[in-house]
């Protein structure tokens, strides 16, 4: 097998980039198998670096080695592509999709990362975007949009410049109008929502539990509706909303919708911000589709979380495809 370790060097806090490409060597060398290490320039450049892989001829790991981004335009590269694997080593902000296979940083342990299983898992799917968590509309996505300007603060973390950002967006940026079609069926609420999340993955925003019973093999995308209230009344429930125990809330039950759905079409007679992952694209109509175990993704040695059965779990294989 080949491992392909494509990192973003901007990504997170300044480290030890050289160390760091030392650690991953001798961890693949420890299993007698290729390595090799890349570093991106610039936006979009993981993509291009993974293409240049591909096609697969043998079993390939790329390592997405930075946040979300570099997560997102590693899985952008190799999607529809065969023989490949996509492992995350959390090395920037975000890194939220981690979180449904318990901690992130089990993520960090290079050895287990190279060792480890791949899975089949879903992907969500919005006309040519693809993501692996959450896509969402609404104050959660101009949050998460705004949230790369305060992270150019000095001494703003990853998960602080979150909170700043929602802070701002909540006095400045508060509501949508928008329609929205679930499998099909016109959902009813002429109000306007605060947000919108549809989830593959739990977690957005370094901890906000939005979709809490998502799983990313299920075949189905969970969907999380704040219908348009009052300023006051939204704050009120927010810390429920971060801790994931908003659904089933009795104090929500005519505010927030919480299903589960296959396709859902968002219009608006106005452009959209529809975040994917922490990356935008402006729309005024789009349909989000899951795609059923549409790729490969590692999980380290020793990690199995709650949700899954050991047999969709496969053992990387030299030779034939994982």
């Amino acid at each position: 097998m080949r491992h392909i370790f494509i990192i973003n060097p901007m990504a997170g806090k300044p480290k030890d980039i050289t160390g760091f490409i030392q650690s991953a060597n001798h961890a693949v060398s420890a299993l007698g198998e290729s390595f090799v290490a890349l570093q991106t320039q610039y936006a979009g450049h993981a993509k291009t670096l993974v293409r240049e892989f591909l096609p697969a001829s043998e079993p390939t790991r790329f390592y997405a080695c930075g946040g979300d981004g570099t997560m997102n335009e590693v899985l952008h590269g190799l999607f529809g592509y065969e023989n490949c694997e996509l492992a995350v080593i959390p090395m920037g902000s975000g890194n939220d999709f981690l979180r449904c296979f318990g901690s992130v940083e089990v993520f960090l342990d290079l050895e287990n990362q190279v060792a480890g299983k791949s899975l089949e898992v879903d992907v969500l799917k919005a006309g040519d975007h693809v993501a692996l968590n959450l896509i969402n509309v609404g104050l959660d996505a101009e949050t998460a949009f705004y949230k790369h300007r305060f992270q150019r603060l000095p001494g703003v973390s990853g998960s602080m410049a979150y909170h700043l950002a929602l802070a701002f967006c909540f006095f400045q940026r508060y509501g949508v109008s928008m329609n929205l079609e679930l499998d099909g069926k016109p959902f009813d609420n002429s109000k306007g929502y605060i947000l919108t999340a549809f989830g593959n993955g739990t977690t957005y925003g370094s901890g906000y539990k939005a979709t809490p019973m998502a799983t990313p093999v299920d075949g189905v995308m969970d969907v999380c509706l704040f219908r348009h209230v009052d300023r006051m009344t939204i704050l009120k429930y927010i810390p429920f909303f971060k801790r994931g125990e908003h659904v089933g809330h009795p104090g929500l039950k005519d505010i927030l919708y919480y299903g589960k759905h296959r396709q859902v079409r968002i219009y608006a007679n106005h452009p959209l911000h529809v975040c994917m992952d922490g990356e935008f694209f402006d729309a005024a109509d789009v349909t989000l589709e899951i795609l059923d175990r549409a790729i490969r993704f590692v999980v380290p040695k020793g990690i199995q979380p709650e949700w899954q059965t050991k047999e969709v779990m496969m053992e990387p294989k030299e030779g034939s495809s994982t």
